[in-house]
């Protein structure tokens, strides 16, 4: 993020954390251009809101606000993906439990002559 900051506001060295970018020269088309640089740096992990150098306007509150909005995008796609594998698994057991004990064993009989 410093970097895509520098870059967009031509500085010769990173900014201080608290340092405000608007006090630091970034007019709209620069936040314009800011906000398309940190696009292009997360991809499609998090939707970047169009006015994102106005509601964080320094590197401090820019981070604070990634880092809570990345880590709870990341603990989502964790906790769906665990109930993903949980669904999948009860229907799997649910899909067993109704072939009974002679269709459980058919199919396993039927995996290990696959098998060999």
């Amino acid at each position: 993020m410093q970097d895509e900051l520098r870059a967009v506001l031509g500085l010769a060295e990173r900014a201080a954390p608290k340092a405000g970018f608007f006090d630091l020269g970034m007019d709209s088309p620069m936040a314009v251009e800011f906000r398309n640089r940190i696009v292009a740096v997360l991809g499609d992990s998090y939707r970047v809101n169009n006015i994102l150098a106005f509601d964080y306007p320094s590197v401090e509150k820019l981070a604070r606000h990634l880092a809570l909005e990345l880590g709870a995008a990341a603990y989502a796609l964790e906790v769906g993906a665990q109930k993903d594998q949980e669904s999948r698994l009860k229907s799997e057991r649910k899909r067993l439990e109704d072939k009974g004990e002679d269709g459980v064993l058919q199919e396993v009989s039927g995996l290990l002559e696959d098998l060999t």
